[in-house]
This record gives C-alpha cells, structure tokens and sequence, in this order.
C-alpha cells in the first residue's frame, strides 16, 4: 500500500482524532457543493472538534512559524474587516447573514491550531476525498441532466459553484499526479477521474469554472517538463484523450455553445447596450458597483446593500429588465463596493497575498504543500472573477477547509521537527 491509501501519518499524536477529522475534510471534498447542508455539517463538526481542544491552541500558536501565524491572524482581521461598512448597511438583515461568511474565517483558526499542536496531517485524505468527488459529481451531474434536460447540471446547490469545487479538485488531483511516485495503475484511477470532474464541470454549463482549465493545462506543462514528472508523450496521449472526448461526446458543442454565446453577449452589450444577458447584467452590474463605490470609498456602501441599490434604479424606471442580485458576480468588486478600500484590501491581503507568501517559503514549504496551495489559491482568485463564491457557504467552507489542511502539513513534513521541539 503506498502512502496515497494510506492516509494515516505515522507521526499523528491523535491517530483516531485523525482518521475522525480525514472523513470530514475526505467528505467536503467529494460532496460539498453539491449535497444539501454537507459543507456546513462538516464544517461545524471540524469547529466544535477545534474548539474542544482548547487546551492544544497555545501549544499549536507557539509551533506555528512566523508567516503561517500571520495567515491565521489575517483570516481573523479580515472576519472583523466586515464591521467597518456597518456604518453605512441599512438591510440589517442581511448583513447579519453575510456576517457567517465572514465569520468562518476567524472560526477556522483554531482546527488549524489543533492540527499543529497534535501533528496531524490531513493531506492524504484531500487527495482522496478529491479522487472520488470525480465519479460522485459525474453521477449526480448526469442524473440532473436526465432529470432537467432543460437546466445546466447541478446538485443541491448552484451549477456554478457545482462545478467549481470538480475543477478545484481537478487541480487538487493535477498536484497530486506531480509531487507523488504513484503506481501506474493508480495514476490511471487520478486520470480517469479527472475526466469524470471535468465531464461533470463542462455538463454544468459554468464558463467561470471552465477558465481554470487553461490554467492547469500551462502549470502541468512548464511543472511536468521541469521536474521530469510529465513526459512529452503523456502530455499528448492526455491531450488526444480529451480531444476525443471533445469530439465524440456533447461536451464539445456545449463548450462551443457556451462560449460563443458569451461572446455574442459582450458584442450586444457593447455595441447594441442590451444589459439583460448573462454576461452582460455582469458587466452592468459592476459598473453600478463602481458608481455606487465612489460615493463610499473607504467603507462601501455596507455588505447586504446592492440589491436594494438595484430595486431603487428599478423603481425609477431604469434597467427595466434587469434582474435583482445581492451578488456582483466578482468577489473583488463585491468587496470594493460592499465594504470599500478597506474590505477590497483585507480580501486581497489576507484572504490570498498571506497565504501565497506561506507557500512560497521553499525553507520551510516542501513541493507537496506548495503546489497544492498554490493551485487551490489560483483558482479561488480564477473563480472570482466572475462570480462571488465569497458570499456562498458552501464555497467558503471549502476554502477554508483545504487551506487549513494544506498549511499545516508542513507540520508533518518539511518541518516537523519545529513542533517536536516546542515546549508543551
């Protein structure tokens, strides 16, 4: 058995608190946008287990390096950055509800404490969890076509973020195939189950998810070809593989469909200003956004308030055939116009700059960690910039989830022995 089914670490403290905490993150991964309350399920039970070992958080802080404790101290400043636009929220209600996004961040820190205290790494069982979210979104993606031909798939939850957690764990899977020795036959299962994700992915009709791809695609080539991981010829047997699948199945012309009705949609909106498309209600959106930033620069106009922006237009005879959404579609623009500079910059520094900076130490940071870290941050930012999975629980969970586990597994790797030598 090689350490890919393998997941339990030989040098866990808690190997049952290990093997409890594996099947939740293993669960996220497979099921957590597309099964209903799956994410906020795993997610409260991986908070009470970090909130129950108190006892481990100062033991766990002190084993931290410098930069991975900014990461977790910047997940709770960007959680109280929200306060600050509350100058200005006049939907209450609403702003309440987006608060949980916010405050999951800070909820987060102490399971990744807990986890460094007591040397657990869940690495292998977010490989695993991402292997098998491949045949599981495919089958629920092909029910949904067969149950509503007429509809994208999806599971219980948006296509949109249906699709972007199979592609997150396509990238998840690309790392996995670059930084470990696995078997041919187990190579084979990663592949085949990539395809299942991206087969999933491309029947959810989502264009934002599909832009990781070409992303991927480039990282697997420059990587494959550096480290001598990826020869040139299995570059081209995946390669015909997918163009086969391209060519043979419906895939293809709902790729083409897809994007050339977008194109179409940006030709209307800037040549015929028809607004009401898909893209172009994204375009008209943001250029709201940006009027109704300037008039609160600092602070935005208050999380929960733009869809109230958009009724008062509406109710004053413009943009008639627009529809009503709290979401811009852009996670950057939702922070700039929802809570100003300030949330704009707590977003960017806290949420992907830091951990970027974690991933990038090579001292500290084996290739494991830094691949997969990099690669679920570069699609977090990809994913943003066309639709706000920042406001989606189950998309926060999952972020949140797989960065805890990917930066502390440096505590069982390249450095554990910084643990083994803090005092208790």
């Amino acid at each position: 058995m090689t350490k890919f089914f393998n997941p339990l670490s030989p040098r866990t403290e808690a190997p049952r608190l290990q093997v409890f905490l594996g099947l939740c993150v293993s669960v996220i991964a497979i099921m957590g946008t597309s099964v209903n309350h799956a994410s906020s399920t795993v997610f409260a039970l991986l908070v009470l287990t970090g909130l129950f070992f108190i006892r481990d958080w100062r033991r766990g802080w002190q084993a931290l390096l410098p930069v991975d404790r900014l990461v977790l101290a910047g997940f709770i400043l960007y959680f109280l950055s929200v306060f600050p636009s509350w100058i200005n929220v006049d939907d209450t209600h609403e702003a309440f509800k987006i608060l949980e996004r916010y405050l999951r961040f800070a909820l987060i820190v102490p399971l990744a404490l807990v986890l460094t205290a007591r040397r657990i790494s869940l690495m292998n069982y977010l490989y695993l969890g991402a292997v098998l979210c491949g045949p599981f979104v495919l089958a629920i993606a092909l029910y949904s076509v067969y149950a509503h031909p007429d509809e994208p798939a999806h599971g219980a939850y948006h296509h949109i973020i249906f699709a972007e957690l199979a592609v997150l764990n396509i990238g998840v899977m690309l790392a996995l195939l670059a930084c470990r020795a696995l078997p041919r036959w187990q190579q084979v299962v990663v592949v085949l189950s990539m395809l299942c994700a991206l087969s999933a992915a491309v029947l959810s009709q989502a264009r934002g998810a599909w832009l990781s791809m070409p992303v991927y695609l480039l990282l697997a080539v420059l990587f494959g070809l550096k480290e001598k991981k990826i020869s040139l010829r299995a570059l081209g047997a995946i390669a015909l593989l997918v163009a086969a699948l391209l060519v043979l199945t419906p895939m293809g012309k709902v790729i083409g469909s897809r994007m050339q009705e977008a194109r179409n949609d940006v030709v209307q909106f800037y040549e015929n200003d028809v607004y009401y498309t898909s893209v172009g209600q994204r375009f008209l959106m943001w250029e709201i956004g940006f009027d109704l930033w300037r008039e609160h620069p600092v602070a935005g106009i208050g999380t929960g308030d733009f869809d109230d922006a958009i009724m008062a237009l509406k109710a004053q005879g413009k943009y008639p055939r627009m529809e009503v959404h709290n979401s811009l579609h852009n996670i950057f623009m939702q922070a700039l116009v929802g809570t100003g500079l300030i949330g704009l910059f707590a977003l960017l520094a806290f949420v992907f700059i830091l951990p970027a900076i974690a991933m990038f130490d090579r001292r500290y940071c084996n290739r494991e960690t830094r691949v997969t870290g990099l690669i679920v941050l570069i699609s977090m930012v990809v994913f943003g910039l066309s639709e706000s999975w920042i406001l989606r629980l189950p998309m926060v969970s999952v972020y949140l989830i797989y960065m805890a586990v990917i930066i502390t597994n440096r505590y069982n790797t390249a450095i554990s022995h910084v643990s083994a030598a803090t005092p208790a």
